[in-house]
This record gives structure tokens, C-alpha cells and sequence, in this order.
């Protein structure tokens, strides 16, 4: 599943250089990069999904190279990260609390508690992903298609 989210970032990053975006902040290896590497793990990932989201914009201006930086933010995106960061934070502490030693059957239930919810944010976060890589998809076929869209003849 890494490997394919991975590939899929990569090629959805690239995508932005066929789509004639320029001034880009990153590049298609360090989009997927971000993901492994500590303290930057826990933002870049979100500002790489909110660069491709603005410069995927179909209906920004194709005159002004930068015109795609005043395009809006993706709320899907925001939700979708916070939920990742928020599962992660609980499975981290519900193992901490697993790792107590001479547990209590009410902190092994704490944990267990805690454990779920973790599951249940982690499961709407892969919805949330799903939604926003279709969304992200679209957005750049419509991108390209306007692109490439024959000009009218009068």
C-alpha cells in the first residue's frame, strides 16, 4: 500500500510540470521523500497535498504562471492530515500504555479504548485519502484537457 500511495504522489507530482505549472516549491521525489523523514513528516506531507491541489486548479488564469498560488487551499486535505496525525498520536499512546509493566485490567481497557478510536480516525483518514487522490486526479485530467482544448474558430 506504501509502495502504491508512494508511486501515486510521484506521478501525480510530475503530473504538475505536464499541466505547465511553474514555481513549484518541490519535486516529484521529495513529495514522496517528505513522508520518511522525521520532524517533516508531520507537516511537509500536507503542504506537498496542498501545492498539487492549487496548482492542479483548472480554473486559474493560464497567462500568469503564478496565478496558481492565490488558488484556495484543500479542506479535504487539512481533514484528511489531521485525522493521520491523530491516529498516530493514540496508537502511539494506547502502545505506551500496552508497555506499562504489571498492567491493570483498567489501563489494559484504557488502551484498548484508545486503541479503537485510533482505528476508527485511521479508517476515516483512508476514506478521506481515497476521496481526496480521486479528487486530485480529476482535477488535473480537467486541468489538462482545458490545456489541450482546441481554440474555437470564428
Amino acid at each position: 500500500m506504501v509502495v502504491t500511495f508512494s508511486i501515486w504522489i510521484y506521478a501525480a507530482y510530475r503530473n504538475l510540470y505536464a499541466l505547465r505549472v511553474r514555481g513549484l516549491q518541490y519535486s516529484p521525489g521529495w513529495a514522496v521523500g517528505y513522508f520518511f523523514i522525521p520532524i517533516m513528516n508531520l507537516f511537509r506531507p500536507l503542504q506537498v497535498f496542498q501545492e498539487m491541489w492549487k496548482a492542479s486548479d483548472a480554473r486559474v488564469r493560464r497567462d500568469d504562471p503564478g496565478a496558481w498560488r492565490h488558488a484556495p487551499l484543500s479542506v479535504l486535505a487539512g481533514f484528511w492530515w489531521a485525522c493521520w496525525i491523530i491516529s498516530n498520536l493514540l496508537a502511539n499512546a494506547s502502545m505506551r500504555a500496552n508497555l506499562e509493566p504489571n498492567p491493570t485490567v483498567d489501563s489494559i481497557r484504557i488502551a484498548t479504548m484508545i486503541d479503537m478510536i485510533s482505528s476508527a480516525i485511521s479508517i476515516l483518514a483512508g476514506i478521506l485519502v481515497i476521496i481526496l487522490i480521486l479528487a486530485l486526479t480529476s482535477r488535473q485530467k480537467r486541468k489538462y484537457a482545458m490545456l489541450h482544448e482546441e481554440p474555437a474558430f470564428e
